[in-house]
């Protein structure tokens, strides 16, 4: 009987004590890791930050520095004259160091209609009808003031400032400084923050993207629908452990254009290794200090019920004697 009774009251409380231990660890499991996934993602997002803000200094100095060479008096005159050989030997020292030593990739004059009339950074190359894709020439030719922005041209994909010459007052064309945003520029990224990056952009007419660069060969690791997903809605997805690269947290952005239009997607990769590591030490520790509360809990409920049917069984005992006549009231 006094097995009995004391199984009925040692059950419940036992498995009062397993659900609401288990249940509170696991609450504060739940809440450690989303705190920490949290973190992540705000990690993620001040990356994306910091690249967008590279690419508007880029623009910044792009601008600037097309500005000062489009208001030397010099220049003015040697492209109102159209003669290429004073810019070139005006310019092109100039441009091999910036070129060498700050990532500038493009010095380009053109005169009107958006052609071509001198790459320093191609000399051989000239003449060719631009209008059809080089918005920012004819945005500048429209307006007179100068624009930046992220553009694909000729000869290739970057930051571009272009900005109008006058001379005399009068329209004599416009002229352009485009910064690189390939390898070096996305390593350079890399080394500050620990983070790969890899730049799509999508292939005309399909819903498909092509690798521009990528600080890693083993990037881009997102698919063409997830990109596809971020380049219409230009809203940013955020990716913890996906199934393919469960080592890693992906930030997706929209590369845009000086329109504010998509041009692709930029991929910020980050090594989750620590974080994981971390949760799985966490895990590992809270399940100890269950298995400890367990046993706690258990030996002072056992305890508990002990004493409390020890004068409980007393009485059973005298009660019985009582009524057999074996004791006297």
């Amino acid at each position: 009987g006094d097995v009995y009774k004391r199984q009925k009251l040692l059950i419940p409380f036992l498995l009062l004590s397993f659900v609401g231990t288990t249940s509170l660890i696991l609450l504060g499991l739940n809440n450690q890791k989303r705190l920490i996934e949290s973190q992540e993602k705000k990690k993620l997002r001040d990356y994306y930050r910091a690249f967008s803000d590279q690419i508007e200094d880029r623009q910044r100095s792009a601008l600037s520095l097309a500005y000062q060479v489009a208001m030397s008096p010099i220049v003015q005159e040697a492209f109102a004259r159209r003669d290429t050989k004073a810019l070139v030997d005006l310019l092109l020292p100039s441009y091999e160091v910036m070129k060498d030593r700050f990532d500038v990739k493009q010095f380009h004059f053109h005169t009107k209609p958006a052609t071509s009339f001198l790459r320093l950074h191609r000399i051989y190359q000239s003449g060719e009808a631009m209008a059809s894709f080089r918005h920012t020439i004819t945005k500048v030719e429209e307006t007179g003031q100068g624009i930046a922005g992220l553009e694909r041209g000729t000869t290739g994909f970057g930051v571009r400032g272009v900005v109008p010459v006058f001379y005399q007052d009068k329209f004599i064309g416009t002229f352009e400084i485009g910064y690189s945003i390939e390898r070096p520029f996305l390593d350079s990224l890399k080394r500050r923050y620990d983070m790969d990056l890899a730049l799509m952009i999508q292939i005309h007419g399909t819903n498909g993207f092509y690798t521009l660069t990528a600080s890693s060969a083993s990037l881009p690791i997102s698919s063409d629908e997830i990109c596809g997903r971020v380049f219409r809605t230009q809203s940013p997805e955020i990716l913890l452990s996906p199934p393919h690269a469960t080592g890693l947290a992906l930030f997706l952005g929209p590369l845009k254009d000086f329109y504010g239009k998509s041009l692709g997607v930029v991929e910020i990769s980050v090594d989750r290794s620590a974080t994981l590591a971390e949760l799985a030490a966490n895990r590992l520790e809270m399940f100890g200090v269950m298995v400890a509360a367990l046993l706690f809990s258990s030996i002072v409920i056992v305890w508990v019920v002990t004493v409390f049917l020890r004068p409980v069984r007393d009485i059973v005992v005298a009660a019985r004697e009582i009524a057999a006549g074996e004791r006297v009231r």
